[in-house]
């Protein structure tokens, strides 16, 4: 009995509703709406936990792959493109922009730093790694699982590691 009336308490409180609504405008303005805008080919595949923003400014190639819990994240100055046979792995973060921080003061009152970001076709980017602004993968490169990426990579590149000891090898 006592399950019974703690499902119907649920069930009649106005908290699952409002959470609910929150819920679904918080996937409208960070999945719905910018996948409208993004210009892609064909076959591509975005999955529905997938955070985008700005994307008008996002490109994305022809069976171009951006898995669960991914960020993709344009800004008003910059760009995303994905080419073509490129997959993006589960919770990596793509982000274009980032705050500036040198100056004495407050990092909400310094520019905001935006650089393109390109994916060149057939490239591979693991699980859970953050491509930082400004970087260009080339051609057939793979990304290990956790890299941070701050620097260009060389096409058909294996690149591991953090920013400051990333290793880079040529594939065979």
């Amino acid at each position: 009995m006592t399950r019974l009336f703690n499902i119907l308490k649920i069930i009649f409180s106005p908290t699952l509703y409002t959470e609910m609504v929150r819920y679904l405008v918080y996937y409208f303005y960070e999945h719905v709406v910018p996948i409208s805008k993004i210009n892609r080919g064909k076959s591509v595949d975005i999955h529905p936990t997938a955070s985008l923003r700005f994307g008008e400014n996002i490109t994305l190639g022809d069976n171009a792959l951006i898995e669960a819990n991914c960020c993709v994240w344009a800004s008003k100055g910059s760009k995303i493109h994905i080419g073509a046979n490129s997959a993006v792995a589960y919770g990596t973060m793509v982000i274009s922009s980032n705050h500036g921080f040198l100056k004495r003061e407050s990092y909400t009152k310094q520019e905001i730093l935006e650089k393109d970001i390109v994916i060149e076709d057939d490239v591979f980017i693991g699980a859970n790694c953050v491509i930082m602004y400004g970087v260009t993968i080339g051609t057939g490169s793979v990304i290990g699982a956790g890299t941070v990426v701050s620097k260009n990579i060389p096409a058909y590149s294996v690149a591991v590691g953090k920013s400051r000891n990333l290793t880079i090898l040529d594939r065979r």
